[in-house]
């Protein structure tokens, strides 16, 4: 999982990019036979920022819900009377402490929810980029 979302990255960058000027340049064209392709162009686009999105979203939900289970123990540890059961919430807890959820992608980027709002932030500047190089109309 780890290469494909590293892949994703990296060729749906160029592409997204591509499809996102191509749909800018079809849009403001005053040519209108060519404003069908821009659907296709915007599909494409969204569909890459999706897939490239989507894994950290869901990475991000997973650990929102290991916080969760983190705070029902240390509750559940407060008003345990039992000695097993209380010895076995502590080590769950020590073991949910030492290793904490984080994943990186190829330990260069961290998978959470910051990472579609970085990636985004890219195709916009590489956007803005190839619109001052070129004339979009």
């Amino acid at each position: 999982m780890e290469s494909w979302i590293c892949l994703l990255l990296f060729v749906g960058l160029p592409k997204t990019v591509m499809f996102t000027y191509k749909a800018m340049k079809a849009a403001l064209s005053k040519d209108y036979v060519t404003l069908n392709p821009t659907y296709i162009y915007f599909y494409n686009g969204l569909n890459t920022v999706v897939l490239i999105c989507l894994p950290a979203i869901l990475f991000e939900l997973i650990s929102n819900e290991v916080d969760n289970i983190r705070s029902i123990l240390i509750s559940n540890s407060l008003v345990c009377s039992d000695e097993v059961l209380l010895l076995e919430i502590q080590r769950t807890l020590d073991y949910m402490r030492f290793r904490p959820m984080k994943y990186s992608i190829c330990r260069m980027f961290p998978l959470n929810a910051s990472l579609p709002l970085k990636f985004v932030s890219l195709c916009v500047t590489y956007i803005i980029v190839c619109a001052q190089f070129t004339s979009l109309v």
